[in-house]
């Protein structure tokens, strides 16, 4: 074992320090490695290769960037007492965005008068809700996914709850147009 230079491990650290670091910025702070390819995949050999992504999110601007220091940071300290090279790519960064507190608004409104359960949630940097909304005010609108599945081959929505979401739709536009 001591002679081995398996990459793996140093994948095995670094995700737990990521869930680790997401904990400690929680209700708000979340990790996900969504992705994972080792190389060469093979049941008896010693891996030579892992790539991995790691998505930080959180809804306050500061916090993110104290995540995405951290993040550095334990990848650095994990790479040093490692017998792997780790190299870390940031390829991507959407700062968090309040949507327009009026178009929020009159979503939840549509919905307390259609009397649908309704929370404000944050989403993610994905959605083409975010671009739109640096032309032009914008929110969103969650319709529930069975089991809580979405942007997953699985996700299954009953007809219902797209039939909900467009009447909240419906009548958050109308409110918008009587401003």
């Amino acid at each position: 074992m001591a002679m081995r230079r398996d990459p793996l491990t140093s994948f095995a650290a670094i995700a737990q320090a990521v869930f680790d670091l997401a904990w400690a910025y929680s209700p708000d702070g979340l990790a996900t490695i969504g992705h994972v390819e080792v190389r060469p995949n093979s049941r008896n050999v010693v891996p030579g290769c892992v790539s991995f992504t790691i998505d930080l999110r959180h809804s306050d601007k500061v916090l993110l960037h104290r995540m995405d220091d951290g993040l550095v940071a334990l990848v650095d300290r994990i790479a040093r007492q490692s017998a792997t090279s780790v190299e870390l790519k940031k390829f991507w960064t959407v700062e968090p965005l309040d949507f327009d507190p009026a178009c929020v608004a009159a979503v939840r409104h549509a919905a307390e008068a259609l009397g649908y359960s309704h929370m404000d949630i944050v989403t993610g940097p994905g959605h083409d809700a975010v671009q739109i909304s640096k032309v032009t005010p914008t929110a969103m609108i969650f319709i529930p996914c069975e089991g809580g599945i979405s942007h997953n081959e699985a996700e299954y929505v009953q007809p219902e709850q797209v039939t909900a979401g467009a009447n909240v739709l419906l009548n958050a536009v109308l409110e918008l147009a009587r401003t």
